[in-house]
């Protein structure tokens, strides 16, 4: 009661007055002075404590760490584990301890060896020590070895706590660790998305709603991304691109093709990125003739000149509809065409799909220009003829 009071005078005076004295009123003192920021009372105490537990050392080693001296935590976590050899066994509030000491110091190494060493003897992994792990991790710089337990903290301890990277400023990384839950199938509760946000304030709103518009588009789920960008106001280019491109990117080319008609209402002008979006929609959906019309209005309307990728997707659309030739001359026509190697493969390997052996040679003999000491492209002819009985 007096060291929950502050009274350590009062406390120690009633300690020493116990005539039979038991790790509980031990620990007690300890907690009282360490908490106090009295590491030399707390050191005293502990050398005449007759048998020092892990609750005496979780004490001591969080304190150390609260008033700052992580390095001397780290050193005392050290020396416990030297003293006691194999009868010092870590619980959950050894381990928060310790990691939290790990952030402090940047320690990854040994922030990893305490992870795996907890998870080897069946440390139990709450919340507490779960989101002590995620804040260490990001603090360490690795966000990325959250995943190994992310499923386990947001299925069973109820949600991520990202507050360790707004704390260092840290908000892509958030925005990165929330990506890869996605990713990896994690469902998301409330409190991830208030972590999430949180721990995103450095990032201003717009940046924030277009990552997350991006994720969820890369992940296919564009129910969710459309339900973001319905609700952000005064949306930029790079929003209505992430919307059109994902639509795009998942197959779902008549809605792509009207979230542009949109933007355009709008005013908003196009770029590369956006066209990118708006020919693979076309090809998806097979529209070749509006493909070439967006191709040129590219240039003419909006002063942006197609680049290697704009013409690839037709490229690609042409062979899927067996006009080859048209695919070849298009091929000739794009800056630095001739000379590029994956669209002449492209059309090779869409020659081989409908058995064009005339274009095929012809294409050959280009690739065999371009890369003379590439096997595969002499194999891939072989096959051409072998299948045409040749």
């Amino acid at each position: 009661m007096y060291s929950k009071c502050c009274s350590i005078e009062y406390a120690q005076q009633a300690f020493n007055e116990l005539s039979d004295k038991n790790a509980q009123s031990w620990n007690t003192m300890l907690s009282a002075y360490s908490q106090k920021g009295l590491f030399e009372k707390t050191f005293q105490l502990l050398d005449v404590m007759p048998d020092p537990n892990g609750v005496s050392f979780n004490s001591i080693i969080s304190s150390l760490t609260h008033h700052g001296f992580s390095r001397k935590a780290m050193g005392f976590f050290k020396r416990m584990q030297t003293q006691c050899g194999n009868g010092f066994l870590i619980d959950e509030f050894t381990v928060v301890s310790v990691v939290n000491t790990c952030a402090g110091l940047g320690a990854l190494n040994l922030l990893r060896e305490l992870h795996g060493f907890a998870t080897v003897i069946g440390v139990r992994f709450n919340l507490v020590v779960c989101n002590a792990l995620i804040d260490a991790y990001g603090k360490c710089g690795k966000p990325e070895c959250v995943l190994t337990f992310l499923s386990y903290v947001d299925h069973k301890c109820g949600g991520l706590d990202c507050s360790g990277f707004a704390q260092n400023g840290e908000g892509d990384k958030a925005l990165c660790t929330f990506k890869e839950m996605l990713e990896e199938g994690i469902v998301p509760r409330a409190s991830t998305y208030v972590g999430v946000l949180s721990s995103c304030a450095d990032i201003p709103l717009i940046e924030k709603v277009n990552a997350l518009v991006d994720m969820y588009s890369k992940c296919g789920d564009m129910i969710s991304a459309m339900r973001l960008f319905e609700r952000l106001d005064g949306k930029d280019r790079v929003t209505w691109n992430s919307i059109i491109n994902g639509f795009a990117q998942n197959g779902n080319g008549v809605m792509s093709l009207f979230m542009f008609e949109k933007m355009i209402e709008i005013d908003t002008t196009p770029n590369h990125v956006t066209f990118l979006g708006v020919l693979s929609a076309c090809s998806h959906c097979g529209l070749l003739s509006e493909g070439f019309q967006y191709l040129h209005s590219m240039e003419r309307k909006y002063d942006i000149v197609p680049q290697l990728d704009h013409y690839a997707i037709l490229i690609d659309l042409l062979g899927r509809k067996n006009m080859l030739g048209e695919a070849a001359d298009l091929i000739k026509r794009a800056p630095w065409g001739r000379d590029n190697i994956g669209m002449w493969g492209a059309l090779l390997g869409a020659c081989s799909l409908h058995g064009n052996l005339k274009l095929a040679r012809r294409v050959a003999e280009d690739l065999f220009e371009l890369e003379p000491d590439n096997a595969a492209r002499y194999i891939m002819l072989s096959n051409i003829y072998a299948a045409a009985g040749r």
